[in-house]
């Protein structure tokens, strides 16, 4: 659940950044299921360190609130509330 709701968070930044306002609308995650985005998302919260760089890249960096533990690139990304992380086996 949480992995779509990033998912579908990562796909309408990109989309906000590439199409503008247009970006509302019918979304298709990964099993399937199709999701009606009724406003462009405002905060997102990373859940892996690529996601986090890519976002920043996008110039994303202002809507994202939270991190993992292990986002730490750009710098900024330290700057951010960690929501948690991956658990340790050792």
């Amino acid at each position: 659940m949480l992995l779509s709701l990033l998912l579908i968070s990562l796909v309408m930044a990109v989309s906000c950044v590439r199409s503008g306002p247009q970006a509302v609308g019918e979304v298709t995650d990964d099993l399937g299921r199709t999701v009606n985005v009724e406003e462009i998302p405002q905060r997102i919260v990373s859940l892996a360190p690529s996601n986090t760089e890519i976002l920043f890249a996008l110039g994303l960096g202002e809507k994202v609130v939270g991190v993992t533990e292990f986002c730490d690139y750009p710098p900024e990304a330290q700057e951010k509330e960690i929501i948690g992380g991956f658990p340790r086996l050792i």
